[in-house]
């Protein structure tokens, strides 16, 4: 792999991967406290750095070499879809622990139409 840093990049690299830090730490604290709100915050982390990925990794210079430009342009990063439903059902366990999750197919079923 072949990066090449500058400001940007590194600047978007350190905020990358503190993302990805916290969003390990919340998927550790739901295994071990089985709160379902840090799930989906851990989710919602996980979208945030999918969302940031093509803009870091442009920025480091994968737009030059083939097999790199190849991947960016045709992995999906941009889950914007989910990002709404994410927070939903995070705001919705905080606030009211015992929520049964009901609707959540009927989310997923509307997000993967919308999706392809």
């Amino acid at each position: 792999m072949t990066f090449q840093y500058n400001f940007y990049s590194v600047f978007l690299l350190v905020f990358w991967i503190h993302t990805a830090i916290y969003a390990g730490l919340f998927f550790r604290k739901f295994v071990v406290q089985q709160q379902k709100a840090a799930l989906w915050m851990g989710w919602f982390l996980i979208l945030v750095n999918l969302y940031t990925a093509p803009w870091m990794l442009g920025f480091a210079g994968w737009y030059d070499n083939q097999p790199y430009r190849t991947i960016l342009f045709y992995v999906p990063f941009q889950h914007l879809f989910w990002i709404g439903p994410v927070i939903y059902f995070y705001l919705v366990t905080l606030l009211n622990p015992r929520f049964l999750y009901k609707n959540v197919i009927s989310f997923i079923f509307f997000q993967v139409i919308y999706t392809f």
